[in-house]
């Protein structure tokens, strides 16, 4: 089952993708699309699966659950330790 978050604040995320340098090579270590980070970045998307929300947080050095949040709490545990999410 995937489960999917929400862009918590989207301003923040601009700021924080803004100053991590070039957007494609963010969205390379994030290992998402130059154009699925621009969806997000300007709110064409708020949702994406916890797997990449996890991997652009930690590819923005921001800790988990800074810049995305989950519908149902109860999801949160394992996405909030890198070691539980592949």
């Amino acid at each position: 089952m995937t489960v999917y978050v929400h862009v918590r604040d989207l301003s923040e995320l601009r700021e924080r993708v803004a100053a991590a340098g070039p957007r494609a090579e963010t969205a390379r270590r994030a290992g998402m699309t130059p154009q699925r980070l621009h969806q997000l970045v300007h709110g064409d998307r708020t949702t994406v699966a916890v797997t990449t929300a996890a991997a652009l947080e930690d590819a923005l050095s921001v800790d988990r659950g800074a810049l995305f949040r989950f519908p149902d709490t109860a999801l949160a545990a394992p996405y909030a330790s890198p070691d539980a999410v592949a």
